[in-house]
């Protein structure tokens, strides 16, 4: 373990072995980090927090602060960061309100570049890449592989399916679908995210699969729910189809083509 000699450390938190801790850096009794944990300097790590294992966590970042809402007063909400990720400079992750579950989670091997901003109740999945400046709302769920853009603002409570990718620059108010390219202001699919398909692994056969779902479903003239039922009665769907398929039914659930709305639907 290696600790600078300036960098500040509740007594009660608790560090495993092979943690660093750069000058500066305040590490808060409510926090839990995991083995070989690279914290740079001016780190700020409070809240209940709990950082998982291998992670890099760059100067100035700001990690497990309140949340962004005037309707929390300290109650003993939470953040879960899993392994691998890498946190660059002046990002910021807050813990969660008390209006769901409590919890803010991070999960693995996740890019998340300068001054990006997780906000309370968010749920990270594994693989992500986030561009500098992404800006999200509270509730907001980004599902595994998925990719950002710079300087993107995620409307609270908005979904982001599997390996999207959200250009740069864009408005996102509604729900993204998976496996698509989405961008611009308001935003809207564009094509099948193929090249990002691909880096995953995904064979010829899938990505024609989706292809050809997303030519039914975007690129004709006939309303998008006929396409949607027209495609859902054909045989020998890919599960991918499929999943695509559920999630863009499931946006319909809240308001405004966002599926995590219904989450406040039910707390009212």
């Amino acid at each position: 373990m290696s600790i600078h000699p300036t960098a500040i450390i509740d007594k009660r938190a608790q560090l495993d072995s092979g943690v660093s801790v750069g000058a500066y850096s305040t590490i808060g009794p409510d926090v839990k980090i995991g083995k070989d944990t690279d914290i740079g300097s001016h780190v700020v790590i409070t809240g209940h927090t709990t950082i998982g294992q291998r992670n890099r966590i760059h100067p100035f970042s700001f990690i497990g602060t309140d949340p962004q809402d005037i309707n929390y007063h300290g109650e003993d909400t939470r953040l879960i960061v899993g392994d691998d990720n890498v946190i660059r400079e002046y990002v910021t992750m807050a813990v969660a309100t008390t209006k769901y579950e409590r919890l803010t989670r991070v999960g693995n091997s996740n890019m998340i570049m300068s001054y990006c901003h997780i906000a309370h109740d968010c749920e990270i999945g594994n693989g992500t890449t986030m561009a500098n400046a992404l800006n999200m709302g509270g509730h907001v769920k980004i599902e595994d592989g998925a990719v950002i853009g710079g300087i993107v603002g995620i409307h609270q409570f908005v979904t982001v399916g599997r390996f999207a990718f959200i250009g740069g620059l864009s408005r996102i108010t509604q729900d993204v679908p998976p496996f698509l390219v989405t961008e611009g202001n308001h935003a809207r699919a564009r094509c099948v995210n193929t090249v990002g398909l691909k880096r995953n692994n995904f064979d010829d056969d899938r990505v024609q699969a989706i292809e050809d779902a997303f030519r039914l479903l975007y690129l004709s003239d006939r309303p998008f729910n006929e396409n949607l039922d027209e495609l859902e009665r054909r045989q020998g769907l890919t599960d991918d189809v499929q999943y695509l398929i559920r999630f863009v039914r499931n946006a319909a659930v809240g308001f405004n083509c966002r599926a995590r709305e219904a989450i406040r639907q039910k707390k009212r």
